[in-house]
């Protein structure tokens, strides 16, 4: 094979004119304008090509190639190795040549949000899924990620207005509680009121421990009646009669400033019929006083029945009673009536709720002064959950329940304490007991209470009681349904008083009276014959810690073993 027939027929071109022709077209198309113009290029190129040609006309026989093949694969690994070195030695082009700096091409299927973060999807994540979806796009490589959580927002719930004045009490009705020292309502006080229709004139059924202000919340409701009904009455129901003189003089006083009359409507005391305008009514004065009020066709001129201690409800002898009273309020037709009840240990407060039309319901357990309870057998005090506080010595050799013990300790710090037991003649026997261990630690200190007190129970027809005549030089006195009127009242004056410090007594004390100390004993957990139920429980231990008079309270219930 000549030359003319390995170029291709034209034997005048030379080897270099060849490759430089080639080159010519290649280096064109890259940088346009450069064409041939570099020398030392050209001369790189003519010896690289002329070796080439010798090369090739030495091995043109018979490798199965023919020389023009050999040779333009050998011109392509020549170009390319004189490429890269031009484009390693090639000089800055200027900024401005817009040849050189072109903006790169957008994809057109992504649009990127200037404030989206993303976050690659692993592979893991793909496993499972459809085979259309395997396909690995950008689409799919790429998804938003998840939004964060924001941190909620603090906002500062308005203030509340505690005071009584917000819920409609009288400017001098309020006074009159502040020299009492009640100026403002607790939280549930306030909700109790607000979140039920109470204010509006609705029926209202609520639950609150005892010593936790329930009582408040009916005498903001009955101010309110009395101001908007001034010439219709109210009926206070309470279990005893001792309650309702109590609770008759105290909202005597509360009440003056509306120009109200409070009395009491009980057995042998009160027969006017609803000469005043609040009336604090037994049971059965209450029951009997609806009788003549339906039978005389004036059952519309009450506004208002408050049944305190609504658990009476469930007394095997006196629930009957007021079911019945009741019952005859709820079918008396009689749509502006309020019924207002309340009870400590009511366990169906809500279905008597909806019994009694339909009433609002409220339950909290919130008690402004703290009650630890306790149990205590051979001298060892466990709380609820059984774990022993402290083991408690006896007082002597005959405290084998620790009684003496327990309630000389709460003496020595200066507070009271009230001892409950299971019957008449126990309450008695108790009292004499600690004033035997008193008299032995201490000499009987007879102040000028505690001589009035005799005094006072020398009036009585048939003499001083013997029993208080002897306990009350030593601070301790009894109380149960067995002492006149007027030895109760001596009794509980001087209980208030502070001249008698340990008063014994039974369950029915516990129902009302406003006798609070700083730790209750259960002597026993009998009442009676039978055994000491949960709401009789609560209702006692309720008043170890009373609000403005204590602190805290204590409730401890004495056993034997294996009880």
């Amino acid at each position: 094979m000549d030359e003319e027939e390995l170029f291709g027929g034209n034997s005048d071109a030379s080897d270099g004119e060849l490759f430089a022709a080639s080159e010519g077209e290649d280096c064109a198309e890259e940088s346009g304008e450069e064409g041939g113009d570099d020398d030392e290029y050209r001369t790189v190129m003519e010896d690289q090509s002329k070796a080439l040609v010798l090369t090739l006309k030495e091995k043109s026989g018979g490798e199965g190639q023919t020389p023009g093949a050999i040779f333009m694969g050998k011109l392509t690994q020549v170009k390319t190795n004189v490429r890269t070195k031009r484009k390693r030695e090639r000089p800055p082009q200027p900024v401005g040549n817009p040849k050189r700096h072109k903006k790169a091409p957008t994809h057109p299927r992504i649009a990127v949000p200037v404030h989206t973060s993303f976050e690659i999807e692993p592979p893991q994540a793909r496993c499972g899924k459809n085979p259309s979806e395997g396909v690995v796009t950008l689409g799919n490589l790429f998804k938003p990620a998840a939004p964060q959580p924001q941190p909620p927002v603090k906002r500062t719930p308005p203030p509340v207005d505690l005071s009584i004045e917000a819920c409609g009490m009288p400017e001098e009705v309020a006074e009159a509680y502040a020299q009492h020292g009640v100026t403002s309502l607790f939280m549930w006080q306030h909700s109790c009121l607000h979140d039920t229709c109470a204010l509006e004139g609705g029926n209202l059924v609520y639950c609150a421990p005892t010593s936790g202000g329930k009582t408040l919340v009916a005498e903001v409701l009955m101010v309110r009646r009395l101001v908007a009904h001034k010439k219709k009455k109210i009926i206070f129901v309470v279990p005893y009669v001792a309650i309702a003189t109590e609770k008759a003089a105290v909202l005597q006083g509360l009440f003056q400033p509306l120009n109200v009359v409070v009395g009491t409507q009980a057995a042998g005391v009160g027969n006017r019929l609803l000469l005043d305008d609040v009336a604090i009514c037994t049971i059965e004065r209450a029951n009997s006083v609806i009788n003549t009020l339906l039978e005389m066709g004036r059952i519309s001129e009450l506004s208002m029945v408050v049944v305190d201690e609504l658990h009476q409800l469930a007394d095997r002898d006196r629930g009957y009673l007021l079911e019945v009273f009741l019952t005859k309020l709820l079918y008396a037709h009689h749509t502006d009536l309020q019924i207002v009840a309340m009870s400590a240990t009511l366990p169906n407060a809500s279905k008597l709720a909806e019994w009694l039309r339909d009433a609002w319901f409220f339950a909290t357990d919130y008690r402004p002064v703290p009650l630890q309870e306790f149990y205590c057998t051979q001298g060892i005090l466990k709380d609820p959950k059984t774990n022993v506080t402290r083991y408690v010595p006896p007082a002597n050799e005959a405290d084998h329940d620790r009684l003496l013990a327990l309630t000389n300790e709460t003496l020595g710090e200066g507070h009271s304490v009230l001892i409950f037991c299971a019957t008449k003649r126990n309450v008695e026997a108790t009292a004499t007991r600690v004033a035997k261990y008193l008299a032995t630690v201490a000499f009987a200190e007879l102040t000028p209470a505690r001589q009035q007190a005799l005094d006072m129970l020398k009036t009585n027809p048939c003499g001083p009681d013997p029993t208080l005549e002897y306990t009350i030089p030593y601070g301790v006195a009894y109380h149960h349904a067995g002492l006149t009127f007027e030895e109760r009242e001596v009794v509980e004056r001087c209980y208030r008083e502070g001249a008698v410090k340990v008063l014994t007594c039974t369950t029915t004390l516990a129902a009302g009276v406003n006798l609070p100390a700083r730790r209750v004993i259960f002597h026993t957990a009998r009442v009676g014959i039978d055994k000491l139920d949960c709401a009789r429980y609560k209702q006692a231990a309720g008043r170890a810690g009373r609000v403005g008079l204590d602190t805290k309270g204590e409730a401890i219930l004495l056993g034997k073993a294996g009880e």
